[in-house]
């Protein structure tokens, strides 16, 4: 059996926001840290330290969780799904 090959912490990070459709500016922002510094991440080019790693994950989950609100709140408004089922 072959072992499945590792993501990359700047390849996990990158994939992470390019898949959850907020912006680098609006993770760096909400992570408190410059967007060249979450670039350079990305890139692999820096290392962030675990504070730093942390707040940016905690700002993807805020980002997350708000546009998990909206699109539920889409899904009312539109009738699509009433309250009473969530």
């Amino acid at each position: 059996m072959i072992a499945p090959k590792e993501e990359s912490l700047p390849d996990l990070v990158s994939r992470v926001i390019d898949s959850s459709g907020i912006t680098a500016r609006s993770v760096a922002e909400e992570a408190g840290i410059h967007e060249s510094a979450l670039s350079s991440y990305r890139a692999g080019r820096r290392i962030p330290n675990r504070d730093v790693l942390a707040r940016i994950a905690s700002a993807l989950e805020s980002r997350a969780a708000l546009l998990g609100h909206l699109a539920e709140e889409v899904r009312i408004r539109s009738g699509i799904v009433t309250r009473s089922f969530l």
